[in-house]
C-alpha cells in the first residue's frame, strides 16, 4: 500500500508510521504528553494537552469579553457625553 521508496525509509529508522483511532492519541504522539479524558465536570487532568488547551481556550474567550465591555463601556461614555 506505501510506496517503496517510503518503506526503505521506514525500515532505516528515518520515517516513522503510528496508527491512530483517535485526535488525542495524534496529540499524545506529536507531544510526548496525555492528552487526558475529562472527568464528570468536564475538567481535565492538570498537565494533560487538552488541559492547557482549555486554559488557552479560556485565556482567548475572557479576553474577548472584556474587550467587549471595554467596546461597551466606551460607548456608552460617548453616549453620555454627546447627551450633556
Amino acid at each position: 500500500m506505501l510506496r517503496k521508496d517510503v518503506v526503505q525509509v521506514v525500515s532505516e529508522g528515518k520515517f516513522h508510521i503510528y496508527p491512530v483511532s483517535t485526535i488525542d492519541e495524534c496529540l499524545a504522539i506529536l507531544t510526548g504528553v496525555d492528552a487526558g479524558e475529562s472527568n464528570e465536570k468536564g475538567n481535565y487532568p492538570p498537565g494533560m494537552v487538552n488541559f492547557l488547551v482549555n486554559n488557552k481556550l479560556e485565556f482567548f474567550a475572557k479576553g474577548l469579553r472584556d474587550f467587549g465591555e471595554e467596546k461597551t463601556e466606551k460607548r456608552d461614555l460617548s453616549k453620555n457625553n454627546t447627551q450633556n
